[in-house]
């Protein structure tokens, strides 16, 4: 079987900043690695890695529960479950989508918590706990934003929590860069819009989208010996600004 090995930095209960942004930079990664997949029967169960997301968007009012399964580590060939494995959210079984080989379940609403239960082709059996983050907001005032300078911009909500960051994309609505801009400061409640990154988005007459984040990271309760990830993200509704 051909996979990428990477490793892949476990988050850990240190405040580790370095740490949380190696993570989020290999699961980024992996998405873009090619979609080939093979049946998880043809690996040793144990070599399962698995990445569990609960994500709520608020711009749809929708939440929807992820699940990767790759071969050795966060970066490995994707899998599909063979038969009897299976994975659930809450006791209701999630569908594999074949274009981008993971599997999803999408509910209307918010979903602040849940049961993912993952039972590999020997009947052994993982649960974790997924929960959303807390809220973010954009503040009224966030209108405008000038290329030549760095921008300090403090969201509505609670300060940065542990394992938590906060990340913000910007861009036109075919091509936001998501997460261009990073705070995984334990206690922060600001965040940097660093001037070469802003001078580097392109603006559809003068404005740009944003996007924002707060997203945790953490280690699965259970999980093959190969480990994982488990992740919450809570997305705020989007702002269009005047990027000058």
């Amino acid at each position: 079987m051909k996979s990428i090995h990477l490793p892949l930095s476990e988050i850990t209960k240190s405040k580790n900043m370095k740490t949380l942004q190696l993570t989020l930079l290999v699961l980024v990664l992996a998405s873009f690695i090619g979609c080939t997949k093979e049946p998880s029967a043809s690996v040793a169960q144990e070599k399962i890695h698995t990445t569990y997301e609960l994500f709520y968007d608020k711009n749809t009012d929708k939440t929807t529960v992820k699940a990767w399964f790759r071969f050795s580590n966060a970066t490995g060939t994707l899998l599909q479950l063979s038969q009897p494995s299976d994975v659930r959210f809450n006791n209701e079984p999630l569908v594999f989508d074949s274009l981008f080989a993971y599997y999803k379940k999408e509910y209307s609403g918010s979903i602040q918590s849940g049961t993912i239960v993952f039972t590999d082709i020997n009947n052994k059996v993982f649960q974790n706990t997924l929960q959303l983050p807390k809220p973010v907001a954009f503040p009224e005032n966030f209108t405008t934003v000038s290329k030549s300078a760095s921008y300090t911009l403090s969201w509505l909500g609670d300060p940065v929590g542990q394992n938590e960051a906060v990340g913000i994309g910007m861009g036109s609505a075919s091509a936001i860069s998501g997460n261009l801009f990073n705070q995984p400061g334990a206690g922060a409640t600001s965040i940097i819009l660093e001037a070469n990154k802003l001078q580097s988005i392109a603006t559809t007459n003068g404005q740009v989208i944003c996007v924002m984040d707060r997203y945790t990271l953490n280690q699965p309760q259970q999980a093959p010996a190969a480990g994982g990830v488990v992740k919450g993200t809570y997305r705020t509704l989007n702002k269009t600004i005047t990027l000058q």
